[in-house]
């Protein structure tokens, strides 16, 4: 076997590991220091309060997978650890299989772009590793997405399916991804089967909370009334997300503007870069940042930029086909460079959640 398409047999994952690694305890330490909990933050208690509740479904828009990995985490630590602990445990250790899985990936679609692929992928701008420091359910439902994307790139359709069910129990957001994925599975040779296995098991538990809440449309009834329906005025049908935010105002909407707008827009070009080559498995990867520009409200504008992590895939297949632009970006002076940018900016989005979630606190942190 070649060592570019071994799972492990890596150097290029040591050095996006150790960093990761650094920054996240580094992370830890300082929010620990200024008194910052990952409680405070809404979502993160919702997953753990859950995760003690598992028979109850706590909110439309999630599901129940990540809440089910904080019940396993708090069992093989024999309730041992606080429960913050545990999740910022299980968020570094879903970090670095996404990390690993990433890696197959990339060796089977440019495996010349491995290096500076894992850089930006384990340390994307602002979310990379912050991620698994305040850990939700993105960085696991990434894991799984990517053990779907490479079992369809090596034809597995029946580990496919196991991914794919997995997946649409971990994150909604993703569906286009599961959606698109596996058709262009089918159109790859797939039998049917497999497509109607990835379904069961979000059908049976659709069911039973359909069941348990007397609502057969307790998740769409859900994204109509919160996302898509209410518009206050001067908000937009379409593109809210895009249009609604840069005309919020502030630098604080000015900066999130030019990164959700910016997304939006490679996410455009490197879907016509796939159209144009017939790459539709790729093509999977920018179609959930393309809808959330059409759809997200600008109250939901953030899970465009979130989602546009999966972009560095079709990014790199990309860029594997201009050797002269890899070259400079594989330079080890230039690849330091990015490196330390990124590890920044997580530093920064770790200091601005403080003062985002925690106002009183902002004396502590000047």
């Amino acid at each position: 076997m070649n060592s570019k398409s071994s799972l492990f047999a890596s150097h290029e994952l040591a050095f996006p590991l150790v960093l990761g690694g650094v920054i996240w305890l580094a992370i830890i330490l300082y929010w620990q220091h200024v008194g910052f909990s990952i409680f405070d933050r809404g979502d993160v208690y919702t997953y753990m309060d859950w995760s003690y509740h598992l028979n109850r479904h706590a909110d439309a828009c999630h599901m129940p997978g990540y809440p089910a990995l904080l019940l396993v985490g708090r069992l093989v630590t024999l309730h041992l650890m606080p429960d913050t602990f545990v999740a910022q445990c299980l968020g570094l250790l879903t970090w670095v299989c996404g990390l690993f899985l990433a890696r197959a990936v990339l060796a089977r679609i440019a495996s010349d772009t491995i290096r500076v692929g894992l850089m930006v992928f384990g340390l994307f701008p602002l979310l990379g590793v912050w991620s698994a420091a305040d850990p939700v359910a993105d960085l696991l439902a990434y894991a799984v997405a990517l053990a779907a994307l490479l079992f369809a790139l090596e034809n597995r359709f029946g580990a496919f399916a196991c991914a794919t069910g997995a997946g649409l129990m971990v994150h909604q957001a993703f569906y286009s991804f599961n959606a698109f994925l596996g058709a262009a599975c089918v159109a790859k040779g797939m039998r049917w089967r497999y497509l109607l296995l990835c379904g069961v098991p979000f059908t049976a538990y659709y069911l039973f909370i359909a069941a348990q809440r007397g609502d057969i449309n307790w998740i769409m009834s859900y994204h109509l009334d919160v996302i898509l329906l209410p518009r206050d005025v001067g908000q937009f049908p379409v593109f809210d997300g895009l249009v609604g935010t840069v005309l919020q105002g502030g630098a604080r909407y000015a900066v999130k503007a030019a990164l959700v707008d910016l997304s939006f827009a490679v996410a455009i070009v490197l879907s016509i870069d796939c159209i144009r080559r017939r790459n539709w498995v790729l093509l999977s990867c920018c179609v959930p940042v393309v809808l959330a520009g059409i759809l997200a409200p600008r109250s939901q504008a953030w899970v465009i930029f979130r989602l546009s992590k999966l972009l560095v895939f079709p990014a790199c297949w990309w860029l594997n086909g201009h050797a002269r632009l890899l070259r400079t970006l594989d330079r080890t002076p230039v690849y330091l460079t990015v490196a330390l940018v990124l590890a920044i900016s997580q530093f920064a989005w770790a200091h601005y959640d403080v003062i985002y979630t925690r106002p009183e606190i902002i004396s502590l942190v000047r």
